[in-house]
């Protein structure tokens, strides 16, 4: 995991070889830092913090306010895949926001979310209450409405909880993974606290994941859950470890060290599901929200097949190859369509996959749109919208927050066109 500075100062590097148009190459080495240069990265954050962009929505003809859009209606021949997705897709960019990406109506934009920041946090985003939770150190819960974020803990990290508009954070005396004893609370998106515990065995324990009633743990035997309510460890219910963990509040399921094995077991106390979140590098497995069906990048080679098994019968089938070995998957909420998204920190384009289980399709796309690490999958009424920013900041985004780029349907790529991009105000573009 780099540290800050070197992150501040890679992506200061690729905003400036962003706006000079020109291809981003990511160093291998570590450099030496000077003064002059990490300001100018920070600085570089720093422009874009003030780019305030809407996540869904269309321009008014005066310029001045946004209308929130329902529903898709569109066959999906107006978006970049074959039929309408009826979701935004929001990518965290590993550093201080969300790129929301419309593949129905060919917009993405970039907010900057307050509490959000660099850092080696297992989970970045997390969608509950109409809120995203983000941060370390310090939470924050992020209305989607654009309203101003709320801090609601001091802690160590936080876990997505199953428990709705919560959210499990835990506290440690070193104030880092792994050192010293831990408290943990369950906190609502206003910040009260509905649980709290100072007995949890850090020794022995290491949360995972939120799971009904309590978190998912590994201990020295193997994946259980944690009791809340009795403050003890359940039954072992496979072996560990558990790198990648997802739990439909029936089930949970986990990669046994790498995704190259897999565990689903019924949960003793069931109840909803955890709530969407995003976690990079730890987001290859997924659980349908009908807990029908559970989604995998196997590895192999540097590569990953996305297999999909049917656990009601058991039966796998392999749906694509050659995809990114750290891509990440979701479920939309209909349990009928699963998102895939390629790693593109620093990149200039992010590989998009779809496969939709009414007809078996898997389709791909690359849009122009980089710096994502992972994504979830809101519904259009649930992406915020809010009113254009000033103009002195209409400039920073249209620049920095699309870099003039396109979601180019091969059409257009067939018939030689150039997409009819529109910058707008509030930093969206709309394409051909």
């Amino acid at each position: 995991m780099l540290d800050i500075e070197e992150q501040l100062y890679r992506y200061g590097e690729a905003l400036e070889h962003r706006l000079l148009d020109r291809e981003v190459r990511v160093p291998i080495a570590p450099r030496a830092f000077s003064r002059s240069r990490l300001a100018a990265a920070a600085a570089a954050v720093l422009v874009v913090g003030i780019a305030a962009v809407v996540l869904s929505g269309v321009l008014d003809d005066d310029g001045s306010q946004l209308a929130t859009r329902g529903p898709s209606t569109s066959s999906g021949r107006d978006g970049v895949l074959s039929t309408a997705t009826d979701v935004v897709l929001l990518v965290s960019d590993g550093i201080d926001g969300v790129t929301a990406v419309d593949l129905d109506h060919r917009l993405a934009g970039r907010r900057v979310v307050e509490g959000e920041r660099a850092g080696d946090q297992p989970f970045r985003l997390t969608l509950t209450g109409g809120h995203l939770l983000v941060g370390w150190g310090e939470i924050y819960a992020a209305p989607l409405s654009g309203a101003s974020s709320t801090k609601i803990d001091d802690a160590t990290i936080y876990l997505p909880a199953a428990e709705p508009e919560e959210v499990w954070t835990v506290t440690r005396d070193g104030g880092r993974v792994g050192q010293g004893q831990a408290s943990v609370r369950r906190v609502r998106v206003d910040g009260t606290v509905e649980f709290s515990s100072d007995g949890f065995d850090t020794a022995r324990l290491t949360p995972s994941l939120g799971a009904p009633g309590g978190v998912a743990v590994q201990t020295p035997d193997g994946v259980a859950v944690w009791d809340a309510s009795t403050d003890t460890v359940g039954r072992i219910l496979g072996p560990g470890p558990a790198t990648t963990v997802t739990s439909d509040g029936r089930r949970l399921a986990w990669c046994q060290a790498t995704c190259a094995a897999t565990h689903v077991s019924d949960l003793d106390h069931p109840g909803p599901p955890t709530a969407p979140h995003v976690s990079p590098g730890s987001q290859q497995l997924a659980l349908s929200p009908d807990g029908r069906y559970l989604a995998v990048l196997r590895p192999s080679g540097g590569e990953a097949s996305l297999i999909i098994t049917d656990l009601s019968t058991g039966q796998e089938s392999m749906k694509a190859e050659s995809l990114d070995e750290y891509g990440a998957l979701l479920w939309a909420s209909d349990s009928q369509q699963l998102f895939y998204t390629e790693n593109s920190y620093l990149q200039s384009s992010t590989l998009i996959g779809r496969y939709t289980v009414s007809d078996g399709r898997w389709e791909t796309h690359t849009i122009p749109v980089g710096d994502g690490l992972a994504a979830i999958a809101v519904e259009p009424e649930e992406a915020p919208s809010a009113r254009a920013p000033a103009a002195a900041t209409r400039v920073a985004a249209r620049a920095l927050v699309l870099s003039a780029s396109e979601l180019t349907t091969p059409q257009c790529a067939r018939e030689n066109k150039r997409a009819s991009s529109s910058g707008h105000a509030d930093g969206q573009r709309a394409v051909c």
